[in-house]
């Protein structure tokens, strides 16, 4: 039963897609927020009922599914961000695209979230990879949606390369982890030791740096901001950027026993965390202002895990999920008005005065300060 909660939104997908190219904006943004919702009800009853499961893909590999704490917490999260992220863009995305491109969209936006499921769900390494190149795939073809601009496809292959040369950490974590213990297994970990064990951390913290947008890889994310601001507010604020930070408090556990893990972690997030808030002030462009924002709060979550918090983290990352994610849309809502992201023209607070105290509101959350003070 645990593999429906990602298969569902997988297989609806091209489902949608089907039936959202005759029909209009409304059918596309309804069923699909709907599909998700179910997704997050069956991610309930999962954590009430603390589902597992495990497909034999031969006599040496075993692909399984389990719900960690975080895991829980994740595949709760995700289909509720995505609920309104897929509203919104069935709705602000229809005057930019034909019938076809809407459906085509919101259809990978359902797949993403069923990929992210699946992500948070693995339980050993082979499954953790295979929803892993899901999600670098499709957060490609989601970046690249308006495919007619050389821009735009030039910026998704971008952040795609970037992404992948830190993917090689994941295989490279996986076959250490093999070679230590005969296992892909997440349980078999604890027996790691010794050279394996040191490879098997290095590794994984390549994989989530470059998919959590810390230093060197933190410009990919920039580039990633070309893709339609619904994309920015799904996988670049709440899921695709978050399973660095997920895996590493996954796996601390396993990486804490490494010396060397908690000073890098640290020293990695305090610096993209001090660099992203320094180019976050200098931008005058409203999506990749969030982008730098986005770099540098993922990198406190990692200063977080790496100082022996990764529950601190863990809360982090729910209230930056929901809080960015409604920047994010509040941008793309200014930049219909005004047809542009420059801070300079968005001076909207008469025209559209609920949007602009709610984006009063929640950036004051973001930053911690009170009363909301989400970010605390």
């Amino acid at each position: 039963m645990l593999w429906l909660v990602a298969l569902i939104p997988l297989l609806a997908a091209p489902v949608l897609y089907g039936l959202g190219r005759r029909g209009g904006p409304a059918l596309l943004g309804w069923a699909s927020a709907a599909i998700v919702l179910g997704t997050f009800g069956l991610a309930w009853a999962a954590v009430i009922g603390d589902w597992s499961g495990s497909y034999r893909w031969s006599a040496q590999v075993v692909l399984s599914a389990a719900l960690s704490p975080a895991g829980g917490v994740f595949a709760l999260i995700v289909p509720l961000v995505a609920a309104p992220i897929l509203l919104y863009s069935a709705y602000h995305e229809a005057e930019a695209s034909s019938g076809t491109a809407l459906a085509r969209l919101i259809a990978l936006l359902l797949a993403f979230v069923g990929a992210m499921e699946l992500l948070v769900l693995a339980a050993d390494l082979l499954t953790l990879l295979i929803a892993w190149e899901l999600v670098g795939a499709l957060s490609w073809a989601l970046i690249a949606h308006h495919w007619p601009s050389d821009r735009t496809v030039r910026d998704a292959a971008w952040a795609f390369l970037v992404t992948r040369f830190g993917d090689l950490g994941l295989y490279i974590a996986a076959g250490a982890a093999f070679a230590g213990t005969g296992s892909f297994d997440f349980v078999e970990l604890a027996q790691l030791d010794g050279t394996p064990l040191h490879v098997f951390v290095g590794g994984i913290l390549l994989a989530c740096a470059a998919k959590s947008a810390q230093l060197p890889f933190s410009p990919w994310l920039f580039a990633a901001m070309s893709g339609p601001t619904p994309v920015s507010a799904l996988l670049h604020a709440a899921t695709m950027v978050a399973a660095g930070v997920y895996l590493l408090i996954r796996l601390h556990q396993t990486l804490d026993a490494v010396a060397w893990f908690a000073p890098l972690a640290i020293g990695l997030g305090l610096a993209t965390a001090l660099a992203g808030g320094v180019v976050a002030s200098l931008q005058g462009h409203a999506k990749k202002l969030l982008a730098a924002s986005t770099s540098s709060h993922y990198g406190l979550m990692w200063l977080a895990v790496g100082a022996g918090y990764p529950g601190a983290a863990l809360l982090h990352f729910v209230t930056h999920a929901f809080f960015k994610a409604g920047l994010f849309l509040a941008a793309g809502i200014a930049e219909h008005h005004v047809g542009s992201y420059s801070l300079g023209d968005m001076r909207l607070g008469r025209k559209l005065p609920g949007i602009a105290l709610a984006t009063l509101l929640i950036s004051l959350a973001l930053a911690g300060a009170p009363p909301p003070s989400g970010a605390l």
